[in-house]
């Protein structure tokens, strides 16, 4: 199998756990990053508490790099509108400048 084959492959099935423990974390994905961010140790009640802010924690990076898109999006829409509207008022204005140009 290639490497890009392989790669692609690989890529493809780390795509679905990641999304799989996003939307179900299960315990050893909470005891990751509990370990972490708690400095005792580690309880099932530990991770009954953590497992819907490690869910929460995710959806809200998820949501912001959305955000974050949509708002260079729409920066750069919002820029080429404006570059557009100068183009358009500056020929506007060399149309009414033609008749003065004529009696020159």
């Amino acid at each position: 199998m290639s490497s890009v084959a392989s790669e692609l492959k690989y890529f493809n099935e780390l795509t679905i756990l990641a999304m799989a423990e996003m939307q179900n974390p299960s315990d050893d994905f909470v005891r990751f990053f509990a370990k972490q961010a708690y400095s005792s140790v580690v309880t099932a009640k530990v991770l009954e508490q953590f497992t819907p802010l490690v869910k929460r924690v995710f959806a809200q990076i998820v949501n912001d790099q959305i955000a974050e898109r949509l708002k260079s999006a729409l920066k750069k829409e919002t820029e080429a509108e404006e570059k557009n509207f100068r183009r358009l008022h500056l020929s506007r204005k060399a149309i009414r400048c033609l008749p003065m140009m004529e009696k020159v």
